[in-house]
Parts: C-alpha cells; sequence; structure tokens
C-alpha cells in the first residue's frame, strides 16, 4: 500500500511583486511566457507570431536568482560549439541565429521535503544445497522492517515539458541560498518562461522523485540478493515550497520539424546542446575527405 502524502497548499501562493508583467501564449507550440511589455509579438519558444495574451496563469513566484554572466559569454560559447563544425547546418551558424540567443528565467519550484515512515521488504538469497545426492538452487526468504526518516534540502523539479531532464540536469545548478526576493530591475527586458503543470502535477512530481532516491537508498543498504517492496507505509512531507526564477541563456531553432536548444547558465557557465548533422553539409565534407584522400594517393603514387 502507497500512502505517501502531499497537499497543494504547500506551495506558496504569494501576489506577484511585479504587477506590470504581461503574460502570453502560443497557440502553435503552447509555450507560456511572461514579460514587462504589453507589444511582444513573437513566442519567444518557436518564434511564431500566432501569440495571444492570457489571464490564465498565476504569476505567483517571488524569488530570483540573478544574471551574473552578460550576454556576449552566451554567445561566444554558443559559437564555440557551432563555427568550426562542419557538419552542423548553415542556418544554426548565422548571424541573425546567433543573435536570437536570448536572456531568459525559467520558473522553478524548490521544495524541503521530509520523508518518514515504515517499508517492509522481501528479502531472498540464492544458496546451492545438495538434496538426495543433487545439487539444487534454494531460495531463502526475509521479512525486512525499514524505519525512514530522511530530509532533503533544495529539491529542484522542472515544471517545464519543453526541457528536457538531461538538460535540465545538466544545466539548472545553483547555489540556492542566494536567491534573492524578486524586483521588477531584474527582469527588465527579460522573458520568463512559464511552468506547464499545474501544481498538482509538480508536486506528484516531486513526490515520485523523492520516493524512487529514498527507496534507492535504503535497497543499497540491504545485504540480500534479492530484495522487493511488500509494504509502503512513508509520507512525503513538503516542510516549505517555493516558485524561483533560475537565469539561463536561451535558444531554440527548429531544423527539419525538430526542435534544438542551447542553453548556458547565467551564472556558472554550465551549458547544454544538440545540434543536428545536415545532409547536405555531410556531403560536402565526406566529398572534400574523399578528394583529399584521392590527392595523397595520387601525390604517394607519382613519388613512387
Amino acid at each position: 500500500m502507497d500512502n505517501l502524502v502531499y497537499d497543494t497548499q504547500n506551495i506558496e501562493e504569494k501576489e506577484p511583486q511585479i504587477e506590470k508583467l504581461v503574460n502570453y501564449e502560443c497557440n502553435d507550440c503552447h509555450c507560456n511566457f511572461s514579460l514587462l511589455s504589453e507589444n511582444h509579438d513573437k513566442c519567444v519558444y518557436c518564434g511564431s507570431n500566432n501569440i495571444i495574451t492570457t489571464n490564465n496563469y498565476n504569476l505567483d513566484f517571488s524569488r530570483i536568482i540573478p544574471f551574473t554572466l552578460d550576454i556576449e559569454n552566451a554567445k561566444n560559447e554558443y559559437k564555440k560549439h557551432v563555427l568550426f563544425n562542419p557538419l552542423i547546418p548553415i542556418k544554426f551558424k548565422k548571424k541573425s541565429t546567433i543573435n536570437k540567443i536570448q536572456k531568459v528565467y525559467f520558473m522553478t519550484y524548490l521544495f524541503n521535503v521530509n520523508y518518514r515512515g515504515n517499508i517492509t521488504f522481501l528479502g531472498a538469497d540464492k544458496e546451492k544445497v545438495i538434496v538426495d545426492k543433487k545439487k539444487l538452487v534454494e531460495t531463502k526468504k526475509y521479512n525486512m522492517l525499514s524505519e525512514v526518516n530522511f530530509d532533503y534540502s533544495n529539491v529542484l523539479i522542472n515544471p517545464n515539458e519543453k526541457i528536457t531532464m538531461p538538460e535540465f540536469t545538466k544545466v539548472f545548478q545553483y547555489d540556492y541560498n542566494k536567491t534573492e526576493e524578486l524586483r521588477e530591475f531584474d527582469i527588465k527586458d527579460t522573458v520568463i518562461i512559464n511552468s506547464t503543470l499545474s501544481n498538482d502535477e509538480i508536486l506528484e512530481k516531486a513526490k515520485e522523485r523523492i520516493s524512487k532516491s529514498s527507496l534507492s537508498i535504503i535497497r543499497n543498504n540491504i545485504n540480500h540478493q534479492l530484495n522487493k517492496v511488500e509494504d509502503n507505509q512513508t509520507n512525503v512531507n513538503f516542510e516549505s515550497a517555493q516558485k524561483i526564477l533560475l537565469p539561463i541563456y536561451f535558444i531554440n531553432t527548429r531544423y527539419r520539424n525538430k526542435n534544438y536548444h542551447f542553453l548556458y547558465n547565467g551564472v556558472n557557465k554550465n551549458t547544454y546542446y544538440k545540434f543536428p548533422a545536415g545532409i547536405i553539409e555531410t556531403i560536402i565534407f565526406a566529398l572534400i575527405v574523399f578528394g583529399i584522400v584521392l590527392l595523397i594517393g595520387y601525390l604517394i603514387a607519382s613519388a613512387l
């Protein structure tokens, strides 16, 4: 029986401190974002002009980690990975694409959690035994009760389905003791990319992450070959929760009907990117390599 408990009221619901924020939604990719402008005309994610203003999103965040790196750092990092790679499509190398790198804040959730209760495991060991002069394998089973009381601090949860876990895990790393109160100055000319999940979905996601992590720790300390959860009487208690804005330099480039992200941490330079190999570029590169090999072969043959 799974008795994990959570409550949506544990997420701090605060009035937005910045009353001038305008909320937008893209009708094409369904990205939800906010900024201090009533005249924005393009989606920050896919570049579509098919966006609308909406009041359907609750802008209840209050904490922020400000940028410490400027956009030139992000552009230089992008160029380093793109410009000298002959297989990457020309579209990714154009100046117009590089200039689309933007300063954004991703809205995320930060939790302090206690995981407590009792878990009963069925453990088993396989042993070789001799019965009637025959070698057999016998399984011995054990019931084990584990008392659990784990405290987790600064558990960060990704609330945006457009950002994959590899991207989130690699880039979204900060000193969460350095969050500050949100000020209008912090988000001037900066986009806030909002959650795509509800509070209930975020809490469920946090609950699953804490539960899996805790069970993994316990299993690693069970000295039996096999172990299985027989009964789970545990509670996930959210002791504190807050929505915070994290600084990222971001660009999404669409190529052959797929989205490719470049993310650059606005504090510590952590970078994530995944660029495709262009068909034309690959063919040209292969022809150049083939030509060089032929030329070298010709020169060697001539020398002989």
